[in-house]
């Protein structure tokens, strides 16, 4: 290679091989020249394996020594648990190795560039485990100044102290990019209606709730046996966000569970109370399906029990869950969701509305799946409603998770019980629309994810671990199913875009 080439080609020949690690090993080794470049990209993206044996102190004093000239180098840091831990019971064995958030601020802090930030299975305390108070840098010295360019936290099947979570999103002040799924908040005290003391996320921009947030009391008994309570409480999302400042979040990502009443009510209490300034809404209602097919069955089987539990999900009678409600020319609703919001009078400034839709074949409902109020068209009609009230938005997406074999033939999937002409007629009502995106998803998974894929591109150590890559989540349409979206859309036809 020609050694001679100026650093802004080789970081670009180096950016262009990215994931190809052998070769960018290999890079790394031709010259001093190419070593930076190759590093740049090796150590771009840093995934942490935590593990009991493993702890952050030691990987601390190893960036502080022998690898300090790494540090500049990490944009994008992960601390992860790979094994699954969220078993019934959670055994020991499954549980997440406990670390201390000033591990973590100590970690953060040696990484001048760093954009983002993911915990994923952990348990994260505010007390201390590994590093005493005295070798925790000062106060002053752990107010980690995050990229200008983003700063991204995302924390997703995690448990974590509520003065933990006070404490990193203090330090990592202004996280500007917030998302947060299956995590729960261990001695949360809710603010008083109002109050703008008790903040979370004073600056944050770009939010993203997702499914299973909640707070939850939990500890190990003397058997060892990681114990959930008998009664968790969920942590509505007017709760997380309570103390954003008005009209400060413009892009807002929810996972909404159309069974659960308080569900409803928060993202109608937030939207309701603090929308005026949203510019992009993201609603995910593909997990009702689950509650949906939930009854009384469901008492003899304590894994789905626990599972319902966590997620603050309530088990009503089914006389009660199918109960109807009067039609408003959408369809009947399931009486939990009946309550919608106003998108035109309390987020005026709406330009980007995103919906996440779930799709399976006919065969794959329950006998009383043909009913007006099953979870297909509860979730359509749900949607259909929000689009129909908003103002002007220039962009509608659609993201739709569909079942693998509901997608080969898509004459056999549920697409033929949506009133294709009510929805065609609300998007040609809509001034100001410039298209209309389609996206396809192949598994549940919803909207919310991690802004990064463990895969671990560093050196193998104890605390490294190589991690399978995720499957690409957004998958390619045919043309027989652009060509249905067509006909069954006719009067934006022009403005479809399938991605």
């Amino acid at each position: 290679m020609d050694v001679s080439l100026p650093p802004e080609l080789r970081i670009a020949i180096a950016t262009n091989i990215r994931g190809d690690t052998a070769t960018l090993k290999a890079l790394s080794t031709v010259s001093r020249s190419w070593q930076a470049p190759a590093q740049f990209v090796l150590f771009e993206t840093l995934n942490i394996v935590v593990r009991p044996l493993a702890d952050l102190h030691s990987v601390v004093r190893l960036f502080r020594t022998q690898w300090a000239h790494l540090t500049e180098y990490v944009h994008a840091l992960g601390l992860c648990n790979p094994r699954l831990w969220h078993r019934y019971p959670w055994e020991s064995k499954y549980a997440p190795p406990s670390m201390s958030v000033l591990d973590v601020l100590a970690l953060v802090a040696l990484f001048p560039n760093l954009r983002a930030l993911v915990v994923y299975r952990c348990l994260v305390e505010d007390t201390p485990k590994t590093i005493s108070e005295s070798e925790v840098l000062a106060q002053e010295d752990l107010r980690v100044p995050m990229s200008v360019l983003t700063r991204k936290l995302s924390i997703s099947e995690t448990h974590i102290s509520a003065s933990a979570l006070h404490r990193l999103l203090d330090h990592l002040s202004p996280v500007v990019e917030f998302s947060a799924s299956k995590t729960f908040v261990k001695d949360f005290t809710r603010s008083p209606a109002g109050s703008d003391s008790d903040t979370f996320l004073p600056a944050a921009h770009t939010v993203e709730i997702g499914s299973g947030v909640g707070v939850i009391q939990f500890e190990f008994d003397d058997n060892q046996t990681f114990a959930l309570p008998r009664s968790p409480l969920p942590l509505s999302k007017v709760d997380l966000l309570t103390a954003s400042q008005k009209e400060v979040i413009k892009s807002l990502g929810m996972t909404c569970t159309l069974t659960d009443a308080r569900d409803v009510d928060a993202t109608c209490d937030y939207l309701e109370a603090k929308g005026r300034g949203l510019e992009a809404l993201r609603m995910d209602f593909t997990r009702t399906r689950v509650d949906f097919h939930a009854d009384e069955r469901c008492a003899s089987l304590p894994f789905l029990i626990v599972i319902a539990l966590s997620l603050g999900c309530s088990f009503v009678s089914s006389a009660q869950r199918w109960r109807r409600v009067h039609s408003d020319g959408f369809g009947r609703m399931h009486p939990e969701c009946a309550r919608t919001v106003n998108l035109s009078t309390h987020c005026p400034a709406l330009k980007s509305l995103t919906f996440a839709l779930l799709v399976t074949k006919d065969h794959e409902l329950p006998k009383h799946a043909t009913r007006p109020t099953s979870d297909f068209f509860v979730q359509w009609r749900y949607a259909l409603r929000l689009l129909a009230s908003a103002s002007a938005p220039t962009e509608v997406t659609l993201c739709l998770t569909f079942d693998s074999s509901a997608y080969a033939r898509m004459d056999e999937c549920q697409f033929g019980m949506v009133h294709w002409d009510q929805w065609d007629a609300v998007l040609r009502d809509l001034e100001g629309l410039e298209r209309v995106v389609l996206v396809r998803r192949v598994n549940d998974i919803g909207l919310v994810q991690l802004p990064l894929e463990f895969e671990c591109r560093s050196l193998r150590f104890d605390f490294f671990e190589p991690f399978e890559s995720q499957e690409p989540l957004v998958r390619p349409w045919r043309d027989d199913v652009k060509a249905y979206f067509a006909c069954a859309l006719p009067s934006v036809q022009d403005r479809l875009v399938f991605v």
